[in-house]
């Protein structure tokens, strides 16, 4: 998250992770709420950019182009969904309901805009076909400019996609999703998850850190299961989501959303991160490895030497080793009594 170092930023992963954990826990709603505000803004701001600049090298006329500039509004409760487009992931769970999910997205009283980006194998038509059929539905009078697909998913697009939304959603096919790293990356920018029970999310849900649909169970490429997943999903959106979202006190602060993000950031940053995975290697294997290194090299590396020869003599003399039946005598089971 691009903060100060009370509550983020490179100095903060300079510190051991416990203490990552704590300062999580110290950093006022107040400052959180700004931080994801600013986020999320800049998130808004660079997606009309991206937005505007494909209008213009399509020769679009100046009314999609004021549309893309009106995209988006950087007060709204901002979902992103970014991935490559395969069957098995369930990009389109989403659009199960169709008319229920633009009644998510209109409602006066907590309008939800979604982010989406992503693209599929040339080879993957299925896949395509997934991306048509969220560009048709973009395209609806009622849901322009509160979704937008942004082409040529990148690292870049990624980058800020991450930082700026506040719910990551993923809906894979359990049990294909193999970690779901994006959903990582998320945490420490303050965002929160709603995704399936795989992966890593598997791992990390608790209902004090975000959301999550799914019984832990693999149910195949039943169709009744994923309409019962996408009846779940737009309920946790509807019932739990958005009102936690939009309940604000008098200074416009949502502290129950705030406690998910001080949870989420305290708990799973420091844990699902490649600062942990790196310590983790170094402490029980690089600094041991090296170690029996400086062993096997005292003494001029006599004892290297020692395993280097016994090494080529077991090379050696391989050919002539014989594997042999060796009898082994049976005994007689003694039984002992007492008296």
């Amino acid at each position: 998250m691009r903060s100060g170092r009370k509550s983020g930023g490179p100095e903060r992963w300079r510190s051991d992770l416990e203490t990552m954990e704590h300062d999580a826990q110290r950093v006022p709603d107040e400052e959180l709420w700004a931080l994801r505000t600013a986020a999320r803004t800049d998130l808004v701001d660079y997606a009309r950019e991206r937005m505007a600049q494909q209008v213009a090298s399509l020769g679009l006329v100046n009314d999609e182009a004021a549309m893309v500039a009106a995209s988006l509004n950087p007060t709204t409760l901002t979902l992103g969904f970014a991935r490559r487009f395969a069957a098995y992931k369930r990009p389109n769970l989403l659009l199960h309901d169709q008319i229920r999910l633009i009644r998510i997205l209109t409602n006066p009283k907590g309008p939800v805009q979604l982010v989406i980006a992503g693209k599929a194998h040339p080879a993957d038509r299925q896949g395509q076909e997934l991306i048509r059929t969220w560009v048709a539905f973009i395209q609806q009078p009622g849901v322009r400019g509160r979704v937008i697909f942004i082409p040529d998913y990148d690292l870049l697009v990624a980058e800020h996609l991450v930082q700026g939304v506040d719910l990551w959603v993923n809906t894979p096919r359990r049990p294909w999703e193999a970690s779901g790293t994006s959903g990582m990356k998320v945490l420490g920018n303050g965002g929160l998850n709603l995704s399936e029970l795989d992966g890593w999310w598997a791992e990390a849900y608790e209902p004090e850190v975000g959301w999550a649909i799914g019984d832990g169970h693999e149910h195949g490429d039943d169709p009744g299961w994923d309409a019962a997943e996408a009846e779940a999903l737009y309920t946790l959106l509807e019932r739990e989501v958005v009102p936690t979202f939009y309940t604000r006190d008098a200074r416009g602060i949502p502290h129950a959303w705030i406690s998910k993000m001080r949870a989420s950031r305290a708990r799973l940053t420091p844990r699902f991160s490649a600062n942990r995975v790196v310590r983790q290697y170094t402490d029980e294997y690089y600094v041991p490895a090296a170690a029996r290194y400086r062993a096997r090299a005292a003494d001029k590396a006599t004892l290297g030497k020692q395993v280097a020869a016994w090494t080529r003599d077991l090379a050696k003399h391989w050919p002539d080793v014989r594997f042999r039946r060796v009898p082994t005598p049976r005994r007689a089971a003694i039984l002992t009594t007492s008296g």
